[in-house]
C-alpha cells in the first residue's frame, strides 16, 4: 500500500530541506512510523526541487511560487503520477482544493484529511 502525504500551503522562506524537516519533525515521526509497513512518500513545498530520501520516508521537495495553490493542477497530476492507494491532506482550511484532488484521482484512492485545530475556511458561504 502506498501512501501519499501533502499539504497546499507552500513556505518559500525555507531553503535548506534538512532545516524544514527539523521544523515539521513533530509530524515527520508519523509518517516515518508508517513507513515501517508501507511505502510512504511526502510533498512538500518549499523554494527548493528535489527529492530526499530519510528513514522510511520519500520526501519531494516542490517549489510552485505561490503562498496558497487555489488551483493545484500541477500538484495534484503530480499525485495521481505517484498512484497512492491513501492521500493524507495537512489542514481542514481546504475544502475546494479536496475536491479537484478527488475529481483527479478518482473514487479509488481514500482521501484522509487531518485537522490540527486550524481555523475553518471563511470563503464562500452561499
Amino acid at each position: 500500500m502506498k501512501i501519499v502525504s501533502t499539504s497546499y500551503v507552500n513556505s518559500p522562506g525555507y531553503k535548506d530541506p534538512q532545516k524544514w524537516l527539523q521544523r515539521i519533525s513533530f509530524y515527520t515521526g508519523l509518517l516515518e512510523q508508517l513507513g515501517t509497513q508501507y511505502e510512504v512518500e511526502s510533498i512538500e513545498q518549499i523554494n527548493y526541487k528535489g527529492i530526499i530520501k530519510k528513514k522510511s520516508v520519500t520526501y519531494h521537495f516542490l517549489n510552485f511560487n505561490q503562498k496558497k495553490l487555489w488551483f493545484p493542477f500541477a500538484l495534484h497530476r503530480y499525485i495521481k503520477k505517484l498512484s497512492p492507494d491513501i492521500v493524507f491532506v495537512n489542514g481542514f482550511v481546504f475544502p475546494f482544493q479536496i475536491i479537484q484532488l478527488r475529481k483527479t484521482l478518482g473514487k479509488g484512492v481514500k482521501i484522509i484529511v487531518l485537522h490540527r485545530a486550524e481555523k475553518s475556511f471563511r470563503g464562500i458561504k452561499r
